[in-house]
């Protein structure tokens, strides 16, 4: 089944589909936050195929070691979080690709 076969066919259920183009999560997610600001009533989404992953890092404490603060362990992990919190700030800090910081509504609405 061609691509616009399978949209025809979801459509006659009632179900939106759309295939996103965006290649960098940032634009994924930009897209999810259009289709979902125009059906404010949606329930939920069901994100399908190859979507790039939006990564995290956090250091999760630092020490001071021989005078020095140095932080002996950093994690870098994909968060689905990213697609499901669409008013919160997602922050680059060091602007190294990874997410550092989440602030303002982190409580996701998808």
């Amino acid at each position: 089944m061609g691509q616009q076969a399978f949209h025809e066919q979801l459509a006659s259920y009632g179900v939106q589909s759309r295939s996103p183009a965006a290649l960098l999560h940032r634009d994924a997610r930009a897209t999810e936050e259009d289709r979902l600001l125009a059906l404010p009533s949606l329930p939920t989404a069901l994100l399908i195929g190859d979507f790039p992953a939006a990564w995290f890092e956090i250091y999760p404490y630092t020490m001071e070691i021989n005078g020095t603060y140095e932080c002996p362990s950093y994690n870098i992990f994909p968060t689905d979080l990213y697609y499901m919190d669409l008013n919160g700030s997602w922050i680059d800090n060091d602007g190294n690709g990874y997410f550092d910081e989440h602030t303002g509504d982190r409580g996701p609405e998808v």
